[in-house]
């Protein structure tokens, strides 16, 4: 059987559920003190850099954004361990923010999960990449294509005006960048103690 279809075949893990619960959860709560915030972050809150990607500007946004965790969870059921792949998103939530707040000093605030989303697809392709070179590589192609598009066009038309604010395109460059950092980083630690990077 093709590594393809044990991939289809294999049941999706419950961590994606929980982010979802989370971000569904999140929506009830006041995104104004939980979004990213250049003058809030300035005066210390730093739990912003956090919080801030599981605020949304509308239940649109926020439905597109599960959509796109479902499309993650396709791509790869099966996290591995639970606790790094909760590392990893902690780390490519902290490098969007830490981007965004160096690299684009005109961006006020922020709100989303799709800088997130960009590098949780990018750590399952470089966590797979010595099992699936093929597909993995695929993906990364794919990405890389998309940010191109969206660097030299904008954002996909029409986007914007569902979710009631401009895309931060480059919110998705700085989250690939993350998702690149979190999947050599895992690589590396399973090299040096000799385990698979799935376990």
């Amino acid at each position: 059987m093709s590594d393809t279809a044990n991939r289809n075949r294999a049941p999706v893990d419950i961590w994606y559920w929980g982010v979802a619960l989370s971000l569904a959860l999140a929506a009830a709560l006041p995104a104004d003190l939980l979004q990213w915030s250049r003058p809030a972050l300035a005066e210390g809150e730093l739990w912003r850099s956090i919080t801030g990607h599981w605020t949304h500007l509308n239940l649109t946004h926020l439905g597109l954004n599960l959509g796109g965790l479902t499309v993650v969870a396709l791509l790869y059921p099966q996290t591995g361990h639970r606790l790094a792949a909760s590392l990893a998103l902690l780390m490519i939530a902290l490098v969007v923010s830490a981007g965004l707040y160096w690299l684009t000093p005109e961006l006020v605030w922020y709100r989303g999960f799709s800088g997130c989303l960009h590098g949780l697809v990018v750590y399952g392709s470089v966590l797979r990449i010595t099992e699936t070179p093929v597909w993995s590589l695929a993906i990364l192609t794919l990405v890389a294509a998309k940010l191109f598009l969206e660097h030299v066009g904008g954002a996909t038309p029409g986007v914007s005006a569902a979710i009631g604010g401009p895309v931060i395109v480059s919110a998705h460059q700085l989250g690939a960048a993350g998702g690149l950092l979190a999947g050599a980083t895992a690589l590396g630690y399973h090299r040096v103690t000799s385990t698979p990077p799935n376990s």
